[in-house]
C-alpha cells in the first residue's frame, strides 16, 4: 500500500540498521552476532538505498558522536565480507 502511495519516490527512502540516535545492532541483540547480521540482511533486502553507518560494516559496537571525529577498529573481516556480499547482491537485484 505504501509503495503505491509514494511510488514516485519509494526507492529513495534510506534504509539503515543504526545511526547516531540508536544503539548498535550487536548491543540490541545482546552480542548475538548472527541475529545482528540477520538484521543487516533484512535491511538490504528492502527497496531503496542502504546507509552503512560509521563502522557498522566491521561490527563496530561504539556509538559514534554526531559532531566529533570517531576512530573505530577496522579489524572484523567477517562482518566486512558479509556486508560486501550484501552490497553485491543489492547491486545485482533489479
Amino acid at each position: 500500500k505504501q509503495k503505491l502511495k509514494y511510488a514516485k519516490y519509494y526507492d529513495r527512502f534510506l534504509r539503515f540498521t543504526d545511526n547516531h540516535d540508536f544503539k548498535r545492532p550487536l548491543e540490541l541483540t545482546g552480542g548475538n552476532e548472527e541475529l545482528a547480521l540477520e538484521a543487516h540482511s533484512f535491511v538490504f533486502s528492502l527497496d531503496g538505498p542502504v546507509l552503512i553507518y560509521a563502522g557498522i560494516e566491521y561490527g563496530n559496537t561504539i556509538i559514534p558522536q554526531l559532531f566529533e571525529k570517531d576512530v573505530f577498529p577496522r579489524n572484523n573481516s567477517k562482518w566486512y565480507a558479509i556486508v560486501e556480499q550484501l552490497i553485491a547482491k543489492k547491486k545485482n537485484t533489479p
